[in-house]
């Protein structure tokens, strides 16, 4: 699985990518919504968990998200079953660095991952959870046609469930 969009490449994680997951997960500020900061023995397993999903469940994943024209890391994303279990709504999700809020990136990841899981998944709708608390990324999904449809328990705390079904 391989996606393009007009700035980016969205790809799945290889392990050269581990140095750039744990960057980006041990910063307190980016995972403010997501969740507290873990030891690096917890981000491997994280890692290693999302890589194994991967391969059980093809076209599914934690994705690097990286500038097309010069390669740089920029965040990364996922495309899995709600709660990692198959059968239960595919949800996307993406992490930017800090340095790349506010350029609209979000919203063509947000968008790009959606699309994938509606036409080429083919699933009559893709969900996203998210903090109640994050307005910026409620803000980028709205924008993407998500629409809120209530909340849930999910992955340990009280979430926003948005939604975008096909059209």
């Amino acid at each position: 699985m391989k996606i393009e969009t007009a700035r980016l490449v969205i790809e799945p994680v290889r392990d050269a990518d581990f140095e750039d997951f744990l960057r980006i997960n041990s910063d307190a500020e980016t995972m403010k919504y997501i969740r507290t900061v873990e030891p690096r023995e917890q981000i491997q397993a994280r890692f290693d968990k999302v890589k194994k999903y991967a391969a059980d469940n093809p076209g599914f994943g934690s994705m690097r998200i990286s500038d097309r024209e010069t390669g740089a890391f920029l965040g990364h994303g996922i495309v899995r079953h709600a709660d990692f279990q198959p059968g239960r709504d595919i949800e996307i999700g993406y992490v930017l660095e800090i340095k790349n809020w506010g350029k609209g990136i979000g919203t063509e990841v947000a968008n790009a991952l959606a699309e994938y899981v509606l036409t080429v998944l083919g699933a009559p709708k893709v969900v996203a959870y998210i903090s109640a608390e994050n307005a910026k990324s409620e803000r980028v999904l709205t924008k993407c046609g998500f629409r809120k449809v209530g909340q849930e328990e999910i992955y340990g705390d009280i979430c926003l469930l948005l939604e975008k079904v096909k059209l």
